[in-house]
């Protein structure tokens, strides 16, 4: 499918340019009342009414990312045929339409930070059963891929970051007035950094030598420490150690309790 021209000026995809992810969608003459303003960069919304044909590639579990409110959402990787974007989605009850290989329509859609934003039922819609989409195999790597540690220290700060990390590392911190957070050490074939997570992912249980699958993660960094943040929309997912995959034995440290008054 080939976006309009209008589509294309109001909307600057997650896969149209991978050294920063900002949309530049027109601005909403009404914000939606729900959540996702708070965003940590502070980027205003912006909205879009076209509709745009799409190819569910990738999508979360439904997760709680409020505790106080129960608000629940989920994170999704759709594409057409020539760009890819990311999306939050706001109503769980979207989860039946959005299954992989599936090809929906998503319209009156917001976007910042470089993520589509849905709120209700009717911005997504299904399409003729007969439409074809062709993703290539490019376009898809790209879309689900990781990025590789040592290009991270190149992006912008605030840029958000997917992708899947093996752990070496885990140490539990506590400070009194901000409750707790976990660093976590990860690893690939070109270096090493931080995640680091606060408030509800510290109830997940991780250990070194498991491979973290982050969405929605803040690039930052602390001193001279590039750091992988976790903020309110942010989703942690525990995955099994690759098969035949191990550990250097010098790069794992048995977790630690660190006490800050």
């Amino acid at each position: 499918m080939k976006l309009t021209q209008k589509q294309t000026q109001l909307l600057e995809p997650s896969g149209s340019n991978p050294q920063k992810d900002e949309c530049c969608l027109q601005t909403p003459h009404k914000p939606p009342a729900t959540p996702s303003s708070s965003s940590s960069n502070k980027v205003p919304l912006s909205y879009s009414q076209y509709p745009i044909q799409v190819m569910v590639l990738k999508v979360t579990e439904p997760f709680t990312y409020d505790l106080i409110d129960g608000k629940r959402m989920f994170h999704a990787t759709v594409a057409t045929e020539t760009e890819f974007f990311r999306v939050k989605v706001f109503d769980t009850a979207l989860k039946n339409k959005f299954i992989p290989q599936k090809i929906i329509a998503i319209s009156d859609y917001f976007g910042t930070s470089g993520f589509l934003e849905i709120y209700g039922a009717s911005c997504v819609s299904d399409v003729n059963v007969n439409q074809t989409m062709v993703i290539s195999n490019t376009l898809r790597r790209r879309a689900n891929g990781t990025p590789k540690i040592k290009d991270l220290f190149s992006q912008t700060k605030g840029t958000y970051v997917n992708g899947e990390f093996v752990v070496t590392k885990v140490i539990l911190r506590k400070i009194l007035i901000l409750g707790d957070f976990i660093h976590y050490g990860i690893e690939d074939d070109t270096g090493k950094m931080e995640v680091v997570v606060y408030g509800r992912l510290t109830s997940i249980n991780c250990e070194p030598g498991n491979k973290l699958r982050l969405v929605c993660f803040e690039l930052t960094s602390r001193e001279d420490t590039w750091q992988l943040k976790s903020v309110r929309h942010s989703y942690m997912q525990v995955l099994s150690t690759p098969e035949g995959e191990a550990l250097n034995p010098d790069s794992v440290m048995k977790t630690s309790v660190e006490l800050y008054f």
